[in-house]
């Protein structure tokens, strides 16, 4: 009778010593997937904050910027870094790329609630002109301009702005 208990006893440990090892190897899996969702989500933040930076690159090519809360009647430097709280920043620059086209250059960062980067996206647009897009003989209403580009390129974190 008490070899039988001393069995049982036994083979309830290795049970629980089973659980436990598959327990905490479940738990170390989830914690990797969350890590690995969380740096995508970083990851795409600092996507839309690098194109946001394209996209007030654009706005300066146009002259359509407005002097509202942080936007700038003329171009700022390529280190002025544009804050949006609790979401990420941006900074960008615009170069010559030849003659009548422009390169618009953009970093996007992705932030935590203490303002530092958690990801990093670089983009590059070649802009190749300007155009008009009202039809001929229609009066001008300058809200119709659009910027045509050749080429859109996600830059590798090694890449620098040029």
């Amino acid at each position: 009778m008490k070899n039988a208990k001393g069995q049982i006893l036994i083979t309830v440990f290795l049970l629980l010593l089973i659980v436990s090892v598959l327990g905490g190897a479940l738990t170390i899996m989830w914690m990797s997937e969350i890590k690995t969702s969380q740096a995508q989500n970083d990851a795409t933040r600092a996507f839309y904050m690098a194109n946001a930076g394209i996209e007030r690159g654009k706005l300066i090519l146009l002259g359509d910027v407005t002097t509202a809360a942080g936007w700038y009647p003329t171009l700022p430097s390529p280190n002025d870094w544009y804050l949006l709280t609790g979401y990420g920043r941006y900074k960008f620059k615009i170069s010559a790329a030849g003659a009548g086209k422009k390169n618009i250059s953009a970093i996007g960062e992705a932030l935590n609630s203490s303002n530092n980067s958690l990801a990093q996206r670089r983009l590059t647009v070649k802009v190749d002109g300007i155009t008009d897009g009202a039809d001929a003989g229609s009066e001008d209403d300058d809200f119709t301009m659009t910027i045509m580009t050749d080429s859109w390129k996600e830059l590798t974190s090694s890449d620098a702005i040029p």
